[in-house]
């Protein structure tokens, strides 16, 4: 089983455990000071109905997890995580979603009642949107709540290489007034692994190394040759493989000093 999945929680409550990467809902800080802006919506009116229309484009964009490590993501809308959706309840949603990666990919709103048509399963809800294509995903945000989306194309390969984003329904009726709402998605990556396929890029010593294959898992033959993971011998559990395979920890796509401060004055309510 891939380490990759995305917890989501809102109010230090965990509404879903899936893998390995999670998530924790809020906003200000997605739009104001990270990588991965608030997604801007276009209001639409088409058969007497208005809709926020969205775009998302899948493509490979640089990324820098922590000073001096740098990677080639497979992303949506050019950040990882990607583009945050922010709606309210009953809203309804149309979302183009453009495919410029070397392979087909699909958009998965995980959690979010949808039509089945919209629910981006390749092979039995949708075909695959092929590279260059585009599919246009259409839903009423019925249930307020902290999702995330992603690709359910290859999903453990294409989810470790970066390709999730969160999505936030808020309720129609907000009874709580928050002064500060923050969305932060933890997530792990394995540097051997980058290494591995020649896909990271250090300053401080592996040189200047090709595109991205955070989960490329194909050529487990060569582990010996990973470093701190020469050591396995076949006898370890699957926890501890993943504690030496998945070795960097991540907030909003970044780690360590990259990480920005939550700014909370004392007496704010914070979600």
């Amino acid at each position: 089983m891939n380490k990759k999945g995305i917890w989501i929680a809102g109010s230090a409550i965990v509404l879903a455990v899936i893998g390995g990467t999670l998530l924790y809902s809020a906003p200000n800080l997605l739009s104001d000071t990270n990588d991965n802006p608030l997604l801007t919506a276009k209001d639409v009116q088409e058969n007497g109905k208005m809709m926020k229309q969205f775009s998302i484009t899948a493509k490979t964009a640089p990324v820098e997890l922590k000073d001096g490590t740098k990677i080639t993501a497979w992303t949506f809308n050019g950040s990882v995580p990607g583009s945050q959706i922010r709606v309210t309840e009953g809203d309804r949603l149309r979302v183009v979603f453009n495919n410029e990666l070397p392979d087909p990919a699909t958009i998965h709103w995980h959690g979010v009642p949808v039509p089945n048509a919209m629910d981006g399963v390749p092979g039995i809800t949708q075909n695959a949107v092929r590279p260059g294509a585009t599919f246009t995903y259409e839903f009423d945000a019925t249930v307020p709540g902290t999702y995330w989306y992603h690709s359910h194309q290859q999903s453990a390969d294409q989810i470790d290489k970066g390709m999730y984003g969160t999505l936030i329904v808020e309720p129609k009726n907000q009874t709580i007034k928050y002064d500060k709402d923050f969305t932060l998605v933890l997530d792990e990556w394995s540097t051997p692994m980058l290494q591995m396929s020649g896909n990271l890029r250090q300053s401080s010593g592996s040189g200047s190394m090709g595109g991205m294959n955070h989960g490329g898992m194909g050529n487990m033959g060569n582990m010996g040759n990973m470093g701190n993971m020469g050591n396995m011998n076949g006898s370890e559990s699957h926890g501890d493989m993943m504690k030496q395979m998945y070795n960097l920890l991540t907030v909003n796509g970044k780690a360590g000093q990259l990480i920005p401060p939550l700014d909370i004055k004392p007496g704010e309510r914070v979600k």
